[in-house]
């Protein structure tokens, strides 16, 4: 399956299981020149609450860095990684004892060792730095206020 065909099976599938949710737009995303500020545009129109970019490693890292600032009329910008491939069906998820005591990246790694092992490898350290260091509360938030 490809991106776009597994982007709109996602959707699809996304629809299915909330039919409340209200998805406001969707793009397989590989766009460049006019066609990218022409969805730039039409993204800040539509005001999502979230955007969710699946472009893969490192393009979508490179698109929210390069066009958040562009993108004023977004809530959230979240990157996805293979969430899209789960949801659209082409890729199997973790048993469910695993995805409960978080170890999908392990099931993902069994997948797909050549392409997700150095890079795990290599980002998972500086992700738990950044979670231990990073996301603490300071000092003066664990103090009363008064």
């Amino acid at each position: 399956m490809r991106g776009f065909e597994r982007n709109a099976t996602a959707v699809a599938n996304v629809q299915k299981m909330h039919p409340d949710l209200q998805i406001v737009g969707r793009c397989h995303g590989y766009l460049k020149g006019e066609a990218l500020q022409a969805k730039i545009d039409e993204i800040n129109a539509l005001a999502p609450d979230y955007l969710w970019v699946a472009l893969g490693v490192p393009y979508e890292q490179v698109f929210v860095e390069q066009f958040t600032a562009h993108l004023s009329n977004v809530g959230v910008i979240k990157t996805s990684g293979g969430l899209f491939n789960f949801l659209s069906g082409s890729r199997a998820r973790a048993p469910k004892w695993m995805q409960a005591v978080g170890l999908e990246w392990a099931w993902r790694i069994w997948l797909e060792p050549r392409r997700l092992f150095w890079r795990y490898l290599t980002t998972n350290p500086r992700a738990l730095y950044l979670l231990f260091n990073k996301s603490r509360p300071s000092n003066n938030d664990l103090m009363p206020r008064t």
